[in-house]
């Protein structure tokens, strides 16, 4: 199976202690007892989402061991002030963005991943947190990281979040919850991959920590997209975002290929060959 989006460090409960277990240097016991799950569930690829703790770099050059093929950005980009500070490094000029980039080719990252929007407000229904790059702002630095031979994998919710980074020509965009008709035929033009993350939300069904009309109500409506853009012909890879909240190391792969295929007429093969396109695009050579 392939996990086009997940986060070794990340163990799917507490993500502050998840993180913070690193702060003294890269646990590898805890890494590798990671991938030795992912190896027993069948994963054979793992393209992370990267950190600010040096765990995905560290993943990457061990994973081999495990028979996994490891993808990284090292760290995320955010924009001073957005999202994504426990993911990665900020930037709040062009010049620092610039030098996060090289630093990523520097520690040998595969690719550059940003910060594109914030995230879903679970107790309202098409509500995503502020803060996210302009268009303008956005088209610069994906050309910047395109011109020196990187992909862009793109965080991203939000319907005028996803038309700005598909209007910037992200590679690959992330989560798109709330995505509508025109973004979609947008993504099939563009030839962009989709990885929609099903499992943060339909994992969180149940748990008591939101009012499961909310989050039925975000989950049914997501797939109803999936589907759309599946019939559309765009390209959908399956992701996890494996050891998010609720989203748990080892069958977290296994659980999101059940939910896309069971909800939206995607079937194991097409999941495959959006995973094929994940592995042509994102490596840094």
């Amino acid at each position: 199976m392939n996990e086009c989006h997940g986060h070794i460090i990340l163990s799917g409960a507490n993500f502050r202690q998840s993180i913070d277990e690193h702060r003294g240097g890269v646990k590898e016991d805890v890494i590798r007892s990671r991938l030795e799950l992912y190896r027993k569930c069948g994963v054979t690829f793992f393209r992370d989402g990267g950190d600010n703790m040096g765990a995905s770099a560290y993943a990457a050059g061990i994973a081999g061991e495990y028979g996994i093929d490891y993808r990284t950005p090292v760290f995320a980009i955010h924009k001073n002030g957005c999202y994504g500070k426990f993911l990665g490094c900020s930037y709040s000029s062009i010049s620092e963005f610039k030098a996060l980039v090289l630093t990523v080719r520097q520690k040998r990252g595969d690719f550059i991943k940003i910060m594109a929007s914030g995230i879903l407000d679970f107790n309202q229904y098409g509500v995503v947190t502020a803060g996210a790059p302009a268009l303008e702002e956005l088209q610069y630095i994906v050309s910047f990281c395109h011109d020196l031979g990187y992909s862009v994998m793109a965080h991203c919710s939000g319907r005028e979040n996803i038309r700005n980074v598909i209007t910037a020509g992200c590679d690959s965009i992330e989560h798109g919850f709330y995505i509508d008709a025109e973004s979609i035929h947008m993504l099939k033009e563009k030839n962009i991959i989709w990885v929609p993350t099903a499992a943060p939300v339909a994992n969180l069904i149940g748990s008591g920590k939101f009012d499961d009309n909310v989050l039925g109500r975000i989950i049914s409506g997501h797939f109803r997209s999936i589907e759309t853009a599946r019939k559309a012909g765009c390209i959908i890879a399956p992701g996890s975002d494996a050891g998010s909240g609720m989203v748990f190391p080892g069958n977290c792969t296994g659980q999101e290929y059940d939910y896309l295929t069971e909800n939206t007429g995607l079937t194991d093969r097409e999941l495959d060959l959006g995973a094929d396109e994940i592995k042509k695009r994102f490596k840094f050579s």
